[in-house]
């Protein structure tokens, strides 16, 4: 029932339906530790493709790398701030991890809302919006497991 409830879920309102990617705090760091092209280049596609990090995740991003902050704000890229939608898909996507036995520790729940911002960016558009992580792992609690677990699209940083 909570997987129809989430499925053409549409809110004229939401701003950050159409948003291709969403970067996670992961990824964010990688960009800190990477080079000043990749740098470069990902600001370059932010002028041409909607990406996106919320609020919370550039919060932390401010907190590990000022500078990085500062460019992220000073680019195309958008800071999305979490309302009341997303915040409504979180409870739900949590339900379903809950119903489908995924347990979520504290690490995984922080994860949510931006997996969430991802699915409510969907909005039925093509192409997809993908979450962009650095976080690769399989346990239970990485990005790419919790995506998998709801057919959420991931993509790999590197392969961004």
């Amino acid at each position: 029932m909570l997987r129809a409830l989430l499925v053409g879920w549409v809110n004229k309102r939401m701003t950050y339906s159409g948003i291709k990617f969403v970067l996670d705090l992961e990824a964010c760091l990688f960009y800190s530790d990477a080079g000043g092209n990749l740098k470069a280049s990902l600001f370059e596609r932010a002028k041409e493709e909607r990406i996106a990090v919320t609020k919370e995740v550039f919060d932390q991003v401010r907190g590990f790398d000022k500078d990085l902050a500062d460019e992220i704000k000073a680019s195309a890229i958008e800071i999305v701030e979490l309302d009341s939608d997303i915040y409504f898909a979180a409870g739900a996507l949590n339900d379903i991890y809950m119903t489908s036995g995924h347990r979520l520790n504290a690490a995984a729940n922080e994860k949510v809302p931006v997996i969430a911002l991802v699915h409510c960016a969907q909005n039925g558009s093509k192409p997809p919006c993908h979450l962009v992580s650095n976080d690769t792992g399989t346990h239970s609690s990485s990005m790419r497991s919790l995506c998998a677990a709801l057919s959420i699209p991931f993509l790999e940083v590197t392969k961004f």
